[in-house]
Order: C-alpha cells, then structure tokens, then sequence
C-alpha cells in the first residue's frame, strides 16, 4: 500500500509539470500603427524587442507597454488598451510627424520603417528628447539632409503637422477626369488631351501629371496635344500622383490610320434650267 502511495503521488507531480492546470499563454501580440511602424523599440513587462515590418510587438499580458525611438521615450500604452492581435493606432498628430519625418523611404503610405542608422543618427546629433519646437525639427532636417548624401536609398525629410495630420486621417486617391479627342485619325493628324478636370479630395494637395507611351513620357502637362506621324495602334497612359504618395491611372486607345484626310469639298450637279424655280415644300428629282 506504501509503494502505490508514493506511485500515485509522483504521477501527479509529472501531470502537474506537464501543465495539467491549463494556466494558458501569458504574452499577446499586438500592431503598433501610424502605417505599420517597424524599428520601434518597446518594453511590456518581460518582453522587450523592436517592432517589425508590420508593426507586431509581443507583450506580457496584464502588464503596461513603453515605445522608445533610440533613447528617446515615445509613448506608453496602459494593459487595459492591450489584448492579444489588438491594433494600436497612433493619434497624436506631434508622434506621428516625427515617424512619418524619418521614414527610409519617405513614404508613410507603404509603411513606416525606422532603420538603425536613423537611430543612431539621432544619438550623434544629441537627441535625447522627443522634439517640440520648429528649431528641433530644423536640426531634424539637416541630420536627414546628411544622411541622404551618406546612405542610399534613404528619402526621409520633415513633414510638416498638417501633413502628419492629413496622412492621420488617411489619405484619398486623386479623382481621373480626362479626355482624348479625337481617337481615330490619320497619320500626322493630332490628339488633344484634356485632364483639367481631374481633381483631389484633400483639400490643398497639389497634383503631377504624367502621360506615357511605354516607357516613353509624352507630357508632363494637364493638358496637351500630340502628333502622330506613324499608322497603328497606341495606348497612351496618363497616372495622376497626389503629394502624399497616392496615384491612379487611366489608359486610352487612339487607332492612327495609313494615308490621309480627304478634304476635298463634295461637289453638287444639278441638271434642268438655271435658275431652278421650285414651289416650297415640294422635293426636286
């Protein structure tokens, strides 16, 4: 009876160790955004890493959450915002001006990427506070100015609070209304295209304008006209890009055919007396 005492009590010990309790995970993963942020140090009870391309950080549940750009303190998210695929979307306009101002590639819209030598720029060039005033950002600029002579590839610069603002609330496409007049023509007849029209929702965004054929750039202008000397088909592409990256495009099939115009004026023969009397309402064969 002793020895299947002390054999019961060891299998409950190896049960126990096992995990027989079912006391279940004790970390989460959670999204850091302004677009997904990635190059972000953070520190969540036990767990401390840099956010990655899709902006992920794994914390330890029950336990609050702090971002640190380098040494710099961004910001603290309470345990009560954290739970396990939860979304972290930064909103303040300050925070988001100085990611989206040291992005690689200098464009938010495809995510924010914070590389080791931006960080490490900011450590040469003493920044170890979060920066609030125009002159920080002016010194902001020239360290990124530097780096863009030093590393290739990197486009960063200083956005201004209204474009962090804007880039925030998310940015809309750029509206195509545009034209091709005529479609059909001969050889070295013109087309006149026309995208005067074309619009952006966001209020003060300035629009470019490119139309291509191929690889070859017919005109950089809203509007323009183009001659065409050779017969056959063309597809002329116009895309129309917003200042925050966003872009659409449209295609146009414009048919040119061999040979020319007949512009010869048609010419009438009436036969009978001249002059010819007719009753009105009456036809004349």
């Amino acid at each position: 009876m002793q020895k299947k005492a002390v054999s019961l009590a060891l299998l409950a010990g190896v049960i126990a160790g096992c995990g027989g309790g079912g006391g279940g995970s004790t970390t989460g993963t959670a999204y850091y955004v302004d677009s997904p942020v990635e190059g972000i140090t953070y520190t969540c009870g036990s767990q401390a890493g840099i956010t990655d391309a899709k902006g992920a950080f794994i914390f330890e549940k029950g336990k609050d959450c702090t971002f640190f750009l380098g040494d710099i303190p961004l910001k603290s998210i309470s345990k009560e915002r954290l739970s396990d695929g939860a979304t972290i979307k930064e909103t303040n306009v300050d925070i988001a001006r100085l990611l989206q101002s040291l992005d690689w590639d200098g464009n938010p819209l495809n995510g924010i990427s914070i590389k080791s030598e931006i960080i490490s720029g900011l450590k040469t060039n003493g920044f170890t506070t979060f920066p609030t005033k125009e002159s920080d950002f002016e010194k902001l600029d020239t360290m990124l100015q530097q780096l863009q002579r030093e590393k290739s590839g990197f486009r960063g610069t200083v956005v201004s609070e209204e474009e962090a603002q804007k880039h925030l609330e998310g940015n809309h496409l750029p509206v195509i209304s545009a034209t091709a007049n005529p479609a059909i023509i001969y050889e070295g007849e013109s087309v006149h295209f026309d995208a005067s029209g074309s619009s952006d929702p966001d209020r003060g965004d300035q629009l470019s304008f490119l139309w291509k054929i191929g690889n070859t750039t017919l005109s950089q202008e809203s509007t323009f006209t183009h001659t065409f000397s050779t017969p056959g088909t063309y597809t002329v592409t116009l895309t129309i890009a917003d200042t925050q990256g966003g872009s659409v495009s449209k295609s146009f099939t414009i048919r040119v055919d061999e040979g020319q115009r007949d512009h010869t004026p048609p010419t009438i023969t009436l036969n009978g007396d001249n002059p010819l009397e007719v009753i009105q309402n009456e036809s004349v064969a």
